[in-house]
């Protein structure tokens, strides 16, 4: 699950972004232009499928594929949109990754519709198969033909068909439904250009997560789609061969080191699990989320989609969305994807400035200073992992700064933009969280309390910044706290408190303010 706080100052239009993304209602939508065709494709040839140069709103895209190679068709056809006038397309993905289907050879299921695991009486068999995508941005229907929902703003279009292989595809049917709405007008600058991102690492790197998306700019993240494949199957071996499946999935947001939302295994992230273990493991597609192909030929393969139509992830300066593959990103796979967001490149989230602990040049001053230490550490993730398997890592990848520790006040001031439409503090702390303060959990886990602050600004109350017990772990941590405009807007500095009120004392090396523009 995702979640994301919006401040009183956020607009209205971003609050309900995926409501207004996805509504339904009947008589909302203006008439529809129908453009529709149908020709084979050559060799590394292109077909236009759409062309506007006046303001409208791309709504449904339907292509239909020839039988005959279906799956090379699936993987070496890119579908790719330009939108106004620029030079570079900002969709750019093959259609089976695109639509959520994968690339399934029908033939290889035929070849193989399961396979076992385990010996004797525990010896089970595995279904492969393929099941049609039925979510709300994607399906397929019953006679095969791909549709993709989002809809898809612009000023001016161009949509094409590109077959990037040395065989000649079949003949290929579209139909391209767009709404030639002035009203539309500038709504890809106001809201994001609808964009799908295709990435391919054939294989993975150990200890360094896949990247499905890293971009910068102001937007949102509304899912992907991923296809998965073991490297170096052996298919004389009677035990699990997927553990790249064990992967988390992370979220960097807004130049934050630590991952804001996580998983503990990949097939998680898809809303699903218990790979490998009938009868858990088949097949299925639902409106959000779904597991469309498990096939083997010489590998393993794994397709998945999860679109979050009411959880969309906001960005404001950047996002990374990475995964792990294998339980500590060892597992070498070949894995690729598409992820689809509406962005902008300007940021509306700018760096004010960063104040350590103790900086005279902020006035930085504190009460009740329980402990102060220089500490070397890593952040959370595949650093971690390698200064426990690596020596001499954390000399490599450590980053070394002073925590203090309160039970009374910190107080320091910065300077921030006029113009400023509110602030974000983040803060850097140590993710110990002083060991004194820990308590075991049954299993042996150290475990600290909460934190809590008050927080002020120039005197007035701004709220309580929380972070709630979790497990303790020897590395860096950040979080964050939002600042409402109407404390903030029009001053060029402001004066910054932070009273600790938890379970345990407010920790923390270092903040960083950040500030909200339009």
């Amino acid at each position: 699950m995702w979640t994301h706080i919006y401040t009183e100052d956020t607009p209205e239009w971003e609050k309900a972004a995926d409501r207004v993304v996805w509504s339904t209602e009947e008589g909302k939508s203006a008439p529809c232009s129908l453009c529709s065709g149908a020709a084979p494709l050559d060799a590394h040839g292109k077909q236009v499928l759409f062309e506007q140069s006046t303001p409208g709103l791309v709504t449904t895209i339907r292509v239909r594929l020839p039988t005959e190679r279906r799956n090379e068709t699936l993987r070496d056809v890119h579908l790719r949109a330009f939108w106004d006038g620029r030079e570079a397309p900002d969709v750019d993905a093959p259609l089976g990754l695109f639509f959520g289907v994968g690339y399934p050879d029908d033939e290889a299921i035929r070849r193989m519709p399961s396979y076992p695991l385990g010996e004797g009486e525990k010896r089970v068999e595995i279904p492969t198969g393929r099941v049609s995508p039925c979510a709300l941005p994607v399906s397929e229907e019953p006679d095969r033909t791909l549709i993709c929902r989002f809809p898809m703003p612009f000023d001016a279009a161009r949509i094409e068909l590109v077959n990037t292989s040395a065989h000649a595809a079949g003949e290929i049917g579209w139909e391209v439904a767009v709404e030639p709405s002035p009203a539309t007008a500038g709504l890809s600058q106001r809201q994001g250009r609808f964009c799908a991102l295709y990435r391919r690492e054939h294989g993975t790197l150990p200890h360094r997560d896949y990247t499905v998306a890293d971009v910068r700019g102001h937007g949102r993240y509304v899912g992907c789609v991923m296809r998965m494949s073991s490297r170096g199957l052996d298919h004389g071996l009677r035990t699990v061969q997927r553990l790249f499946l064990e992967g988390d999935a992370r979220f960097y947001v807004d130049d934050s080191k630590s991952f804001l939302c996580g998983s503990t295994g990949t097939e998680e992230y898809f809303n699903w699990g218990w790979y490998d273990m009938p009868p858990k493991d088949e097949v299925f597609a639902y409106p959000t989320h779904g597991y469309t192909e498990h096939t083997r030929d010489s590998e393993d393969h794994s397709t998945m989609y999860r679109f979050h139509v009411t959880d969309s992830v906001p960005y404001y300066r950047s996002l990374r969305f990475a995964i792990e593959h294998g339980p500590e990103g060892e597992i070498v796979a070949d894995y690729e994807s598409v992820a689809f967001l509406y962005h902008l490149d300007q940021c509306a989230l700018a760096l004010c400035d960063a104040v350590p602990v103790g900086s005279t040049a902020h006035h930085y001053r504190s009460e009740g200073v329980v402990a102060r230490q220089t500490l070397t550490r890593v952040y959370e993730g595949n650093d971690q992992v390698l200064v426990r398997k690596v020596d001499g890592w954390l000399g490599v990848a450590g980053i070394s700064d002073t925590v203090e520790t309160v039970s009374g006040r910190a107080e320091f001031a910065v300077s921030v933009p006029p113009e400023n439409t509110g602030l974000r503090i983040r803060r850097r702390y140590d993710g110990a969280w002083q060991k004194e303060s820990a308590t075991k959990e049954p299993g042996g886990s150290s475990v600290v309390g909460a934190q809590a602050a008050l927080v002020t600004i120039d005197g007035e109350d701004a709220g309580t910044w929380r972070l709630p017990p979790r497990h303790a772990r020897e590395c860096w941590m950040e979080d964050e706290f939002e600042v409402p405009a109407r404390l903030t807007k029009g001053k060029a500095s402001v004066g910054i408190g932070l009273g600790s009120v938890g379970d345990v004392p407010w920790n923390a090396a270092r903040y960083w303010v950040y500030a909200y523009s339009g």
